[in-house]
């Protein structure tokens, strides 16, 4: 039954005292109401599941209701949005059903030389898509609920430098899979200064803590337990290099309680006549389900191509190096082919390749999919 999922027991309860929030701020004058919905059915065929030297496969038959609601006024806008994957499998050994819900509401303000969001999301997913992103491992097909809540903070002290602040809450939990629920806390500051129209460097200070909620289960903690706190300080700039080509860069070090790592990332975005190209390279020190904090380089490329006003091509690759699990290395090659079929459907096939290598794991897959998508228009 759905309701089992999306009972509002389950939602934390931090949620409606943000949606409170929310309603305490609302103001009816000049209001502007926009809202979209979408849907969209998909199969697909997974050749190697569960990422083993022993392939196994299995197809998934999903459909994801989508509906998204805006409220403007001259100063304030107020926003959510829910979805629900519905999921059913051919061997549900393998890739267990799943009805996966997922939450957000927010509220932005306009401030004078300035801007204040609060936002507040719920989300349940399978841990083999959370944990490939996360660490480069697929763990058993489990599920991963993660409740947050943040808020931000910018303000223009000069015409040339800005001061932002964020905060935020975030509790991630487990159930099947060996992995460890736990609970981080964050707070980020940054100030940057628009040296020119093409310069602008910045500086950045974020403190995040780390508390397992529970006993550690995962089979391999690098992790020491005393390390439950992160002071990362970085410096960088955004660089326009011309009109089509931007990018970013920064570099700094992440301070644990017993160790210190470097950290950084470089990314750009180049715009063709029909064309876009993304890149990024980063290595950052994140909490993770394993337990502590987790040490990783990634590396990242896409690429959009607009074949007509109908239909569009697209390309991307992604590897990450996971630095304190087992030195695990995973790699992702991903295609898809997309069609507007009338004004209000869409049809997308896919094409994804894995690859995954650690000390004692090595193994590869595909999965290829078609999927059917509804669109309203705005109303």
């Amino acid at each position: 039954m759905l309701y089992k999922y999306i009972s509002l027991k389950k939602i934390n309860k931090q949620i409606f005292y943000f949606i409170s929030l929310i309603s305490l701020a609302f103001n009816a004058n000049a209001l502007v109401i926009l809202q979209t919905a979408s849907a969209s059915s998909s199969v697909d065929y997974d050749n190697n599941v569960t990422m083993s030297e022993n392939p196994q496969s299995v197809w998934r038959y999903s459909i994801v209701p989508n509906y998204r609601a805006e409220l403007n006024d001259d100063l304030n806008r107020w926003f959510a949005n829910g979805s629900i994957n519905i999921q059913r499998s051919s061997d549900r050994i393998l890739s267990i059903d799943r009805e996966d819900p997922t939450v957000g509401v927010g509220w932005s303000r306009e401030l004078y030389r300035g801007n204040f969001t609060l936002t507040g999301n719920y989300s349940r997913s399978s841990t083999r898509v959370t944990e490939l992103q996360s660490i480069g491992l697929l763990s058993t097909d489990a599920s991963s609920v993660v409740k947050n809540i943040s808020a931000d903070w910018s303000q223009s002290l000069t015409d040339r430098i800005i001061l932002s602040l964020e905060g935020g809450y975030s509790k991630s939990s487990f159930t099947g899979g060996g992995l460890t629920d736990f609970s981080s806390k964050s707070l980020n500051s940054s100030m940057s200064y628009e040296w020119s129209e093409r310069f602008r460097p910045f500086i950045n200070l974020g403190y995040t803590t780390y508390s397992q909620d529970g006993q550690n289960q995962t089979l391999n903690n690098i992790q020491n337990q005393d390390d439950s706190n992160a002071l990362t300080y970085t410096a960088g700039a955004s660089y326009n290099i011309n009109e089509r080509l931007t990018s970013t860069f920064s570099a700094g070090v992440t301070r644990l309680s017993k160790d210190y790592g470097e950290v950084g990332s470089f990314s750009f975005d180049y715009l063709g006549d029909k064309y876009l190209i993304k890149g990024t390279l980063a290595r950052s020190v994140t909490p993770s389900g394993v337990g502590g904090f987790q040490n990783a380089d990634t590396a990242s490329l896409n690429y959009d191509y607009t074949l007509s006003d109908k239909s569009s091509i697209a390309a991307s690759f992604s590897w990450q190096k996971n630095n304190s699990l087992n030195d695990v290395e995973s790699k992702q090659i991903s295609a898809f082919y997309s069609r507007s079929l009338s004004e209000y459907w869409q049809m997308r096939l896919s094409l994804q390749m894995r690859d995954i290598k650690s000390n004692n794991q090595s193994s590869n897959g595909e999965i290829f999919g078609i999927s059917l998508i509804y669109n309203t228009l705005e109303f």
